[in-house]
């Protein structure tokens, strides 16, 4: 199945046939590239890049390649699916046996080429010569540390393979007299036995590394382990905004547009949904818009469903279902919209 908007495509379900999914349910694959459109100088690349800001954003890239290099235009083709992106889990617990407090953890990630692309003929990464602004992701605050290890963040955190010399980990240990002590380490700095660096983030693969806070605000390295990518957890922090993305008429994301979005309110299945766009900083590099967080939204759209954008000169659009897309998950929600519809 295809649209106008994005290509889409969809297979059936049917047990004992050459598809192996419960026939209640579909396999969506989705032809787009995560925060960038695929680059224009070559079908093989795709460019992908980190969250400017929020590591949680951050896109989990799957590529699928067929598992015979021949095969008929008449026949099924068995496809093998992988992830291409590294993931990483932190673990902490105090060396002591107390409890220690810390008012948080972040990663800061220096500048580097943290927009890369994936080229699909060789399966390889490539690097681009341009840097990106450096950025600290912010994992979590008011953390307690005993002598059982805990994550410092609700979910792994996905990089590109052989990021170690750019991140650094630093935590902040809260003080009697309410300042805070700081210790950091940057991936780079774990060693094996021999003395050696050890890669940590490797391509498809989930990287797990467990840390203790000395007394002496040093962070030592208990245990590290590397292992497939395991099933998706489906259990991750539901982000309850809906991310607003203006393209053009060749899939090129519009610049300008979604940056004087001031509201949007949707109608369907009898109900109204109205949220506040987010300002966008200025030094961000992503061209979408984020709402407001909602305690509700609507799960799918239909050409029965209304949908008016309010612009931050007072005037209203009117946008026809035939020039937008939403899509709807467990954890996320994308509304695309098509330029053209903002000048009818």
């Amino acid at each position: 199945m295809s649209n106008n908007m994005l290509p889409s495509y969809y297979l059936a379900c049917q047990e004992g046939r050459e598809q192996y999914w419960p026939d209640d349910q579909g396999l969506w694959i989705t032809a787009y590239n995560p925060l960038h459109i695929k680059d224009t100088k070559s079908n093989n690349e795709l460019k992908i890049s980190l969250h400017p800001e929020n590591w949680e954003i951050t896109p989990d890239v799957i590529v699928a390649e067929p598992v015979t290099a021949k095969y008929r235009s008449d026949k099924p083709v068995d496809l093998s699916f992988h992830h291409i992106m590294s993931s990483l889990n932190i673990r902490m617990k105090n060396a002591d046996e107390g409890d220690v407090q810390l008012s948080k953890a972040e990663l800061f990630i220096e500048e580097n080429q943290s927009e890369r692309f994936y080229n699909l003929k060789t399966t390889q990464w490539e690097k681009l010569t341009v840097s990106t602004p450096a950025v600290n992701y912010l994992l979590s605050e008011n953390i307690a540390l005993s002598s059982t290890p805990v994550n410092l963040s609700p979910a792994p955190i996905l990089f590109f393979p052989g990021m170690e010399p750019f991140i650094r980990l630093t935590v902040y240990k809260k003080l009697p007299d309410g300042s805070y002590d700081t210790v950091s380490m940057k991936l780079s700095d774990v060693k094996d036995n021999a003395g050696d660096p050890v890669q940590i983030l490797l391509a498809g693969i989930q990287s797990t590394l467990t840390l203790s806070l000395q007394p002496t605000m040093v962070l030592s390295v208990d245990n590290r382990s590397l292992q497939e990518w395991g099933i998706v957890n489906h259990t991750l922090k539901t982000h309850r905004q809906i991310e607003i993305h203006v393209i053009n008429s060749d899939y090129s994301l519009d610049e300008t547009i979604y940056k004087e979005i001031q509201s949007i309110k949707i109608i369907t299945g009898g109900k109204e949904y109205r949220a506040l766009v987010i300002p966008t900083s200025s030094s961000t590099s992503v061209s979408s818009a984020l709402t407001e967080e909602l305690s509700e939204w609507p799960q799918s759209l239909d050409n029965q469903s209304l949908l008016i954008i309010c612009m931050m000169d007072g005037s209203l659009r009117e946008i026809p279902y035939s020039m937008y897309l939403y899509q709807s998950d467990t954890n996320k929600r994308i509304l695309t919209i098509y330029s053209e519809a903002f000048n009818q």
